[in-house]
């Protein structure tokens, strides 16, 4: 696909579009490829995907700045509204596509055991910057991932957000 055809489709499609960079050499792009197609197919007449080869088309990835396979970017009304890197499963999908249906951005939860690894590998740096000495470094890091297990859920993290939001 040309950078103009790309252009021209997400300006003149109706529907809210899909786009997944991909290649065949690129494993999670296949290992993703079944959940795609059903999501696909659950979304059809609403949704339309648009699968680009990152390899036929490195014009369209420099513009999107598309640093890593698979991508998936969401276009509604012309804009871009969502953008995910890396494997998805079918869940994650679903909701990246019912986000992108209705105009917005998808919000991901993590699992809990996720989120429990994310803070035991904090508290565990937290307990290795304390101990033989303090080393702020680990300190500082032990609390940035111990953070990011459960960012989505905070709510003052959500507050913060909602405040740094364009309205």
């Amino acid at each position: 696909m040309q950078l103009s055809e790309f252009h021209e489709l997400v300006r003149t499609t109706n529907l809210p579009i899909v786009v997944e960079f991909w290649a065949e050499w690129c494993g999670p792009c296949r290992a993703m490829a079944p959940q795609l197609q059903s999501t696909e197919k659950a979304f059809e007449g609403k949704v339309q995907l648009v699968r680009v080869n990152a390899d036929e088309s490195p014009e369209i990835l420099r513009e999107l700045n598309v640093m890593g396979i698979p991508t998936v970017i969401g276009y509604a009304s012309g804009k871009q509204v969502a953008r995910k890197t890396g494997y998805m499963g079918e869940p994650e999908l679903m909701a990246f596509f019912e986000a992108v249906e209705k105009g917005e951005s998808p919000v991901f939860q993590r699992s809990l055991m996720t989120r429990i690894i994310y803070l035991v590998a904090g508290a565990a740096l937290i307990v290795a910057g304390v101990s033989g000495g303090t080393s702020w470094l680990l300190i500082i890091l032990g609390v940035l991932v111990a953070i990011y297990g459960i960012w989505d859920r905070c709510p003052i993290i959500s507050a913060i957000r909602q405040r740094l939001s364009p309205k």
